[in-house]
């Protein structure tokens, strides 16, 4: 009896620590679009918006035109451990970054980038993008590709819940942000990473040869590795059975390839089903599209605006109410009266202590200016946009104006400003 009581305890402690943990996640979805068969995804960047290719196992890296675009103007030279560890890249120099950031959920300040030149910047022109974004830049989300429906997925801190514990496998997260992987070829454990450059399905390097022993030899050739668009000579098999995770892949085309360092499994891939990275937990996922339900993300509706007090708003109220930096380059206000928009976050004590006298203000200048404040930590996106690198953060503007900044603690300067040129 007491053995049973145990094991009914310890089902229903598992229950509800699996349930808090999914309560718990924090998801965004966001569309991609692809560019010769590479996943292409929209980043804000200094505040600048770019198309770039997401290359899980290469480095981030920016055409010059770009790294221009953005502000960037100092370099420093490029050392071996700077190069991407797969393939070879041509760059000379590096930078950094100030801010990056795909919607809310993935940010980084002072990102290191690796400046395109010569063959490898031609290429990337040609296909039309800013440049390569790295895995290095997801180490702190959970990245789930949806290749059928054109979504990624970034959840904190667990898996998105459609993706089952079951589906699950253990890897390594290589140096760069690389995923590594055991997956079985014709029942032969091989270990691959997964690389989103390679639009195939599993390609390996010649001294796996050995322990695959493919049975059919067809002469052809495949798209150069790397960002060149030359091909290059290999030999292409096809009657290989690869299981991944709990799948089994029947007759996929195995390529082989002397240019890799290492076996990759590509886009392929993800013809028949969905992958998702735990970048710290080194976990991966692997879950057909048949078997996967993805509930709809509700959008929260936009919040209503009282005057009087600090309204706390998204990204979805700011562009609503104040600026849309989707449609138009340079900041048009369209509001119809004065506001002020406070940029805080909790581990800020300045802003903390800013957060009472702001609330006095608000109450003071009731129907006169309209008060604002934004949690930086929740809209990263936003503050890539505006370039923000320091709190607190505010935004005074009126209407036909354009915005003023000030950044600090300082009262008595908002209240200048708000009677000398926010009411005037």
């Amino acid at each position: 009896m007491m053995k049973k009581l145990i094991i009914l305890f310890l089902i229903i402690t598992t229950t509800v620590k699996v349930y808090s943990q999914q309560s718990q996640v924090k998801i965004e979805a966001s569309n991609f679009k692809t560019v010769e068969g590479r996943i292409a995804i929209n980043l804000m960047v200094n505040g600048i918006e770019g198309t770039f290719i997401l290359d899980l196992a290469g480095k981030t890296a920016l055409l010059p035109e770009f790294a221009e675009k953005i502000g960037i103007d100092s370099y420093t030279e490029t050392t071996l451990q700077d190069l991407p560890t797969v393939r070879k890249i041509a760059a000379a120099k590096k930078f950094k970054i100030n801010t990056i950031a795909f919607g809310n959920n993935v940010f980084a300040n002072t990102l290191t980038s690796l400046l395109l030149e010569g063959e490898a910047a031609n290429y990337i022109k040609k296909l039309g993008v800013s440049g390569v974004i790295s895995g290095s830049f997801f180490k702190n989300v959970v990245l789930t590709i949806d290749k059928k429906n054109g979504k990624i997925y970034t959840s904190t801190p667990f898996k998105p819940t459609f993706m089952r514990l079951t589906e699950r496998t253990s890897g390594d997260i290589l140096l760069g942000g690389i995923p590594e992987f055991e997956i079985k070829v014709n029942n032969k454990p091989t270990k691959v990473i997964f690389d989103t450059w390679e639009t195939g399905t599993l390609s390996l390097i010649s001294k796996t040869l050995i322990a695959v022993k493919p049975n059919i030899n067809t002469k052809g050739k495949i798209s150069g590795i790397g960002y060149s668009a030359d091909n290059v000579n290999a030999e292409a098999f096809k009657g290989q059975d690869i299981s991944v995770v709990n799948m089994n892949l029947k007759n996929k085309l195995i390529t082989i390839n002397p240019n890799l360092v290492k076996p990759v499994v590509g886009l392929g891939l993800l013809d028949f089903g969905l992958i998702s990275i735990d970048f710290q937990n080194s976990k991966i996922y692997y879950q057909s599209y048949e078997s996967t339900k993805i509930n709809e993300i509700i959008t929260e509706p936009l919040i209503k605006i009282e005057q009087g007090k600090v309204n706390a708003i998204t990204k979805a109220e700011f562009i609503e109410y104040i600026y849309d930096y989707k449609s138009n380059k340079d900041f048009v206000f369209k509001g119809d009266k004065p506001v002020i928009i406070d940029f805080w976050a909790t581990w800020c004590a300045p802003c903390m202590k800013m957060m009472p006298e702001m609330e006095k203000l608000a109450t003071q200048y009731k129907d006169k200016v309209v008060f604002y404040k934004i949690n930086a930590d929740k809209e990263k996106e936003l503050c890539s946009k505006l370039n923000i690198m320091a709190l607190p953060y505010i935004i005074m503007v009126k209407p036909g104006q354009k915005p003023i900044i000030e950044i600090g603690n300082d009262v008595s300067k908002i209240v200048s400003i708000i009677e000398n040129d926010l009411l005037k």
